[in-house]
């Protein structure tokens, strides 16, 4: 147990001498965790459906990259400018140290390392920040829907993936909606929907869309179907008629009503 400790301390103490000596190792650890951190951004983002802040973000820390670099240019970072010699000035300063040039008296120093880090640290919390923003946003509002239910006003899948799903339900499974938090298919296999069910919500909460799914998925496959209508609405046996007809069985359709001819 003593020697595997020993050898997990050896191979501890050799990677950290590469990181600090290495010349690349460093450079890509810091542009990994960055972009790491912003990929992060943007998956929560994504997951919350606030597409549109990604874009800005995006655009900010772009922005952000693009002064850091016009300013090193200029010589107000002029030792410290991530684009020309990055690695060489960060071994440097972290090896030796020097007097940083073309900054103000109270910043002119024996600088460090941690002035470099420093620097990555601005670009660093451009990205963590609306990251943290993004993943807290993102588990308050689940927990408000866990509460409360979703508003529908709030949130739309888009038509797309509901004909993209739809297409693949068959024989032994029926498309049911795209779930609300992963955009993924829900699908219900045949030995489920084939059991007595009750389909239940209030005004406008989706139990006609629900129920169309599972009379699609019988015209589709051929199969037998009975539909009885309460309320008689002419818009819910339309619709059932267009799938029949999209799926060549509009001679299998009989309509019987009092009021409609």
């Amino acid at each position: 147990m003593q020697n595997k400790g020993s050898n997990i301390l050896m191979i501890f103490v050799i990677g950290i001498g590469i990181l600090i000596v290495s010349k690349i190792i460093v450079p890509l650890a810091l542009g990994a965790v960055l972009f790491g951190i912003y990929v992060f951004t943007w998956v929560m983002l994504r997951k919350t459906g606030r597409e549109r802040e990604g874009i800005i973000v995006s655009a900010v820390v772009l922005a952000a990259l693009i002064a850091a670099g016009y300013f090193s240019e200029g010589g107000y970072v002029k030792n410290l400018t991530l684009y020309h010699n990055a690695m060489d000035r960060f071994l440097t300063l972290l090896v030796y140290g020097k007097k940083v040039e073309g900054l103000p008296d109270f910043w002119s120093i024996q600088q460090r390392y941690w002035f470099y880090i420093l620097v990555e640290g601005f670009v660093f919390s451009l990205t963590i920040i609306p990251a943290v923003f993004g993943y807290h946003y993102w588990k308050t509002k689940k927990k408000r829907e866990r509460l409360y239910g979703k508003q529908r006003r709030t949130y739309a899948i888009p038509e797309r993936l509901f004909k993209k799903y739809r297409e693949q339900a068959d024989y032994d499974k029926t498309f049911l909606g795209v779930s609300f938090y992963t955009r993924k298919p829900i699908l219900v296999r045949n030995e489920v929907a084939n059991l007595h069910g009750v389909i239940v919500g209030a005004t406008g909460a989706g139990k006609t869309v629900t129920i169309m799914n599972f009379i699609a998925n019988a015209i589709k496959t051929g199969k037998p179907l009975i539909v009885l209508d309460g309320k008689g609405e002419r818009g819910f046996w339309r619709e059932i008629f267009a799938w029949a007809c999209m799926y060549s069985r509009e001679e299998d359709f009989q309509l019987f009503s009092i009021t409609e001819e």
